[in-house]
């Protein structure tokens, strides 16, 4: 009795005891690895990044609601996570968009096929035809549905950027023909940063 009673008093100290969290992420900024040739692209692009823009960027830095995103608040931030083997996860909110990366000399290329597991198109339309309902959720996925999918269109195709930490994408960039102006205008546009844990100081 007297070890059976001992028994029950560790394990209710085992069981009450607060599980340590997990370190929060966040834009790895300046301490994020730096791009090596000798270790390729498809090596560099594997892991998670946040979509970033110059207007919310200052430096490395990013919109600081990026993060909400990936807890499900809707329309708060955009994150990409590149798996080895070339799959592709989108998360926006409640939305996840699935595809497929791959490198092809200096550029990663992004398709983009599904969205919450369905076939797009097949997504897109039940969306649609829920948004003829009237109800107001139904059309505010609606829009939402079509900011995400037609913002994707000119996200298809990045390159990393000149600090060698992020990826810039070209798709959304204007081609001049005054070089100075171009490489000034290299500085707009849509990133892509890295995201996780910050070593601690």
């Amino acid at each position: 009795m007297k070890y059976l009673l001992l028994f029950t008093m560790m394990f209710g100290l085992v069981a009450c005891k607060k599980t340590p969290e997990a370190p929060e992420k966040s834009l790895l900024g300046a301490d994020a690895p730096s791009y090596s040739p000798q270790k390729g692209l498809n090596q560099f692009v594997v892991g998670e990044w946040a979509l970033t823009s110059a207007g919310q960027t200052g430096g490395l830095g990013a919109s600081a609601n990026w993060k909400d995103a990936a807890k499900g608040d809707e329309g708060l931030g955009r994150t990409f996570t590149f798996s080895p083997g070339g799959k592709l996860e989108v998360k926006d909110g409640v939305y996840s968009v699935g595809g497929t990366w791959s490198v092809s000399g200096n550029t990663v290329n992004l398709n983009y096929s599904t969205l919450n597991g369905l076939p797009m198109e097949t997504a897109i339309a039940n969306i649609r035809k829920e948004a003829e309902t009237g109800r107001q959720g139904a059309i505010a996925s609606d829009i939402f549905v079509d900011w995400v999918t037609g913002s994707l269109s000119n996200l298809v195709s990045c390159q990393v950027d000149q600090d060698g930490k992020r990826l810039s994408f070209q798709s959304d960039r204007p081609k001049l023909d005054n070089k100075d102006l171009e490489n000034m205008m290299a500085g707009l546009g849509n990133f892509l940063e890295r995201v996780g844990t910050k070593p601690s100081k």
